[in-house]
């Protein structure tokens, strides 16, 4: 049997991006390859914005090519996913009766499971009880890759629609394993520069970053910095910020602490 094929269009934010790539892991891992060829892809995925207008009618090409390809091939896979499938819920299958599954930002994983069902009727996933950082992931470019560092928000600000279509925040401190592994491969790879996303200061990244380590280092192989760096760790420039990130993923990372506080005893 031939090896299955997708093609991706993701549209809006950074952390779409980030989700994408993760899509991206998570499908190569059940054995898909990429195409760019949309016409000849087994599997056609669109991760959808619902705050940008050109994004919307990017998309609306995008589901008009989708119908196409899906008269003229009945057994392709039709999946939309992201903010704008949150946000309408089951209504894309109203609007959309060739569509095959949708998922929000909270149940990516989802996917895999439609997939590998048996199922033959439309499938809709919006709940927010999964976190994308906990998939594999698929860096597009060598030198850097995301790093999430928080998910939702608790904010009711009029003008946005991110409580509504990624829930309520949760930090580092609960995704912490995964944040763990990814900085992990970040220094086993030639990954360089970790971009954060989900957070939007250095002040943030340094809360997080310093919450994680303390709340899990009891069941998570890292040890806490030394106080006095972990008060400073706003100050860092993003290079000095990320080279603490890929440090923490190393195995030597423990004994450098401790050898750094035994100097100074």
């Amino acid at each position: 049997m031939a090896e299955a094929s997708y093609h991706l269009t993701s549209y809006g934010c950074q952390m779409n991006d980030h989700d994408s790539q993760r899509m991206q892991g998570m499908l190569e891992s059940l054995g898909y390859r990429q195409t760019d060829d949309q016409d000849r892809a087994d599997l056609i995925l669109l991760n959808t914005c619902s705050i940008r207008a050109s994004a919307d009618r990017r998309l609306e090409t995008q589901l008009g090519n989708a119908k196409r390809i899906k008269q003229q091939r009945k057994s392709v896979v039709v999946g939309v996913g992201g903010c704008w499938a949150q946000s309408l819920k089951q209504e894309v299958f109203e609007r959309y009766p060739f569509v095959d599954v949708a998922f929000g930002p909270g149940q990516v994983d989802q996917l895999a499971q439609f997939l590998l069902s048996d199922s033959l009727s439309a499938q809709g996933y919006f709940e927010f009880d999964g976190f994308t950082a906990d998939l594999p992931m698929r860096a597009e470019q060598p030198a850097s890759a995301w790093l999430q560092i928080s998910v939702g928000c608790n904010s009711k600000c009029s003008y946005c629609i991110v409580p509504s279509t990624r829930g309520r925040e949760v930090g580092v401190s609960v995704i912490f394993p995964g944040f763990i592994r990814d900085a992990g491969m970040f220094h086993e790879s030639e990954v360089e520069l970790p971009r954060f996303v989900g957070t939007s200061s250095p002040t943030d990244v340094a809360r997080a970053v310093r919450s994680a380590i303390e709340s899990n280092r009891a069941e998570v192989d890292v040890a806490p910095l030394p106080v006095r760096a972990a008060t400073k760790l706003s100050e860092l420039a993003p290079s000095a910020m990320a080279k603490l990130i890929r440090r923490l993923g190393s195995d030597d990372f423990t004994a450098e602490v401790a050898d750094r506080q035994s100097e100074k005893r």
